[in-house]
Order: C-alpha cells, then sequence, then structure tokens
C-alpha cells in the first residue's frame, strides 16, 4: 500500500478531576463529524472498573471522501480515567453526572491516492508524481487548509463543550 498519508495536525484537549456528562460529550462530537458528513467507525472500545473509579480507552477512525483520489482522515482517541457517577440537580432536575479526567487527542491526516490505484506500475507511479507535483499541487494546498480548519474546529468544538458544560459539585 503506497498511498500517500499527510499528517496536517495533532491536538488534545484534557481536563483533571472534572464534572461533566460524557454521554452528552460523546454524542455531540459524533454528532458534530456526522453533521461534516464523516463516517465515524469506534474500532476500540475498552471499559476496566479499578479502585478509584472506571477507565475507557475509545478510539474512532473517522474519514470523508472528498473526491476520487483524495479523503480526510481524523482518528480521535478518548481516554477517560478515574470516572465516577455523582448525583447532581441542574435548574431543578436531577441528573447523573460523571466525575473523572478526561483526554480527547486527535490526528487529521489528509489521504491522497486513497485505493492505491497509482502506485501498481511504473508507469504510472511517474505519472503519480507529476501528477501530483503539477496538477495537483493547488489543490492539495486547498484540502490541507480545508482539513486544517474542520480539525482545528472540532477540537475547539470539543473545548468549548467541556468549558460550557462543566458542572460543579
Amino acid at each position: 500500500m503506497s498511498e500517500t498519508i499527510n499528517l496536517i495536525t495533532n491536538a488534545k484537549v484534557s481536563k483533571n478531576d472534572f464534572i461533566f456528562d460524557f454521554r452528552e460529550l460523546y454524542g455531540h462530537a459524533e454528532d458534530w463529524l456526522k453533521w461534516r458528513q464523516f463516517t465515524v467507525i469506534e474500532t476500540k472500545y475498552v471499559e476496566k472498573v479499578g479502585p478509584t473509579g472506571k477507565s475507557y480507552e475509545i478510539h474512532w477512525l473517522t474519514n470523508r471522501a472528498i473526491d476520487s483520489y483524495s479523503q480526510y482522515n481524523i482518528d480521535v482517541i478518548w481516554t477517560i480515567s478515574d470516572m465516577n457517577d455523582i448525583d447532581a440537580e441542574i435548574e431543578g432536575k436531577k441528573l447523573i453526572l460523571q466525575k473523572g479526567s478526561i483526554n480527547f487527542d486527535m490526528s487529521a491526516y489528509l489521504v491522497v491516492d486513497k485505493e492505491d490505484k497509482w502506485s501498481n506500475q511504473p508507469f504510472l507511479r511517474l505519472f503519480k508524481e507529476f501528477y501530483e507535483k503539477f496538477i495537483y499541487k493547488s489543490t492539495r494546498k486547498q484540502m490541507q487548509g480545508e482539513l486544517w480548519q474542520v480539525a482545528t474546529e472540532l477540537q475547539a468544538e470539543v473545548k468549548s463543550f467541556l468549558e460550557l458544560y462543566r458542572y460543579n459539585q
């Protein structure tokens, strides 16, 4: 497989000893990606119960096809530790929220020759190099900028969600 993968950005949002609604955050992030036409696939979900609470490790692989040659990939890893349910009352409603530490780690990639069609034969490899250097160069630059913007918006969305919806005991 010789598709070309270009890392555009890495970002992380972390909160320690924090009160939040994990289901709402998780659902909001997934809906946000789907609204931007990303396919979200959960590739790993591990839950462990320990003496200080539950811990989770959740991996998402997301992608959005741009054209027949390129796609955007955003990989997300949720790591939650020392999470316990707590009772809270907000605006007269009783809720069960979570308290713990949360990490949202994201990497955004631009993938070109996503189906690996141009690398199987020597002539096509040569044409691929020419195509990417001279014909596709400005399109690639535009897509890199767009993917960087989408990834930055996702990071800001998660960060602001945690700030706006944080709860006090």
